[in-house]
């Protein structure tokens, strides 16, 4: 293995239970229903498939982008009052990376402002040798294009990387890409026919490590 290639949101940063709080208090704000099945399906979807996922649940008229900016400008102001949490496992991982050489990157369905605002948040901006954003790919996940981009912006091979993800729609993206792929659930469950395409499914980062050359 030469490359690793991380999702952010749920898997890096326990940011999802942070998102679902932004969503609902916007979303209450504008009188809109809110509930947590919905949220659900929306982990692991760029901008413009949550914005699609938006107007169908409140209309084809609903300014979608608009809510979309305004629960990602709550999300930052939470985390610049109260941070963000590493998820367990993170660091240990990141340094045995480092000691093999093993090469990192991340690949996130946010875009990529957001996903430097958190790398510099918990001060791991030197940690990885590059990321790429949803902003760089035609089609986000389940779509393999984001994890493909990444593989070649580092000069890698599909079969030669691995795959960090959180969600069923990054572990369908990984899947189809022909790119192995460990799980670590977060706030979404993750459902029998998609766990049995992962390499292996654990409970924190840290359960990554023996699977390193």
């Amino acid at each position: 293995m030469k490359l690793m290639i991380f999702d952010m949101d749920g898997l890096m940063f326990d940011t999802e239970a942070l998102g679902f709080r932004a969503y609902e208090e916007c979303g209450k704000e504008r009188g809109l229903a809110t509930d947590f099945p919905f949220y659900l399906k929306l982990i692991g979807l760029d901008e413009r498939d949550t914005c699609k996922a938006y107007r169908q649940r409140y209309g084809e008229n609903f300014d979608a982008e608009a809510f979309y900016a305004a629960v990602g400008q709550r999300i930052n102001d939470i985390a610049d009052k109260e941070g963000i949490p590493i998820k367990p496992g993170l660091l240990p991982l990141l340094d045995v990376l480092d000691q093999k050489g093993i090469r990192k990157i991340i690949a996130s369905s946010s875009n990529a402002d957001s996903i430097q605002k958190y790398l510099d948040r918990c001060r791991l901006g030197g940690r990885f040798d590059g990321t790429i954003s949803s902003q760089e790919v035609k089609r986000g996940k389940p779509f393999p294009e984001i994890f493909l981009e990444g593989c070649r912006k580092m000069g890698v091979d599909p079969e030669d990387a691995l795959v960090l993800e959180d969600s069923p729609a990054g572990i369908e993206a990984a899947f189809s890409g022909n790119i192995p792929v460990i799980a670590i659930p977060d706030l979404r469950e993750i459902p029998p026919e998609i766990r049995d395409k992962c390499l292996f499914v654990g409970e924190t980062l840290a359960d990554v490590i023996p699977f390193l050359p």
